[in-house]
């Protein structure tokens, strides 16, 4: 989400060694529209002259959740952030006495050394389950990944 993703990009504009575990669902990733989140409108056709690294398909998508997440991920990778497979997710963190952690992902299949790590868990709407919601969500039930 927005958290982890900025702590990436400027962790790695600094110059940081920066992998990210994350998931490519949460609330962000639903967003229909993001019209809350500085700078980041709804456009009706594309800007290269705005925007010079996006193509006019990869443009006409940057609308809502999904294209800011798509956009900034391009942006931390550009700087020198790693990404990690989706889904790959830490399930142990051990800290030694050289003030570093090995963080353990799930069956022990990865694992990681690193000097400082960044938390930003994320969010995921939760349903009530009402009649009719799934045809309703986005249009007259809605979720906000950024205020709520």
């Amino acid at each position: 989400g927005p958290a982890g993703l900025s702590a990436a990009l400027f962790a790695a504009r600094s110059g940081l060694s920066v992998l990210v575990l994350g998931s490519a669902t949460g609330a962000l990733s639903q967003a229909v529209n993001l019209d809350n989140y500085p700078s980041w409108q709804k456009r009706s056709r594309p800007q290269p002259e705005l925007e010079p690294e996006l193509s006019h398909t990869a443009a006409d998508e940057t609308v809502g959740g999904p294209g800011w997440l798509q956009v900034t991920t391009m942006q931390a990778e550009r700087v020198g952030a790693t990404f990690a497979p989706p889904g790959l997710m830490a399930t142990n963190i051990e800290q030694s006495l050289q003030e570093s952690f090995t963080v353990h992902s799930q069956n022990s299949q990865h694992s990681f050394k690193t000097r400082s790590i960044i938390v930003a868990t994320g969010s995921s709407p939760r349903r009530l389950n009402l009649p009719n919601e799934e045809m309703l969500w986005g249009k007259a039930v809605h979720s906000c990944a950024i205020c709520d």
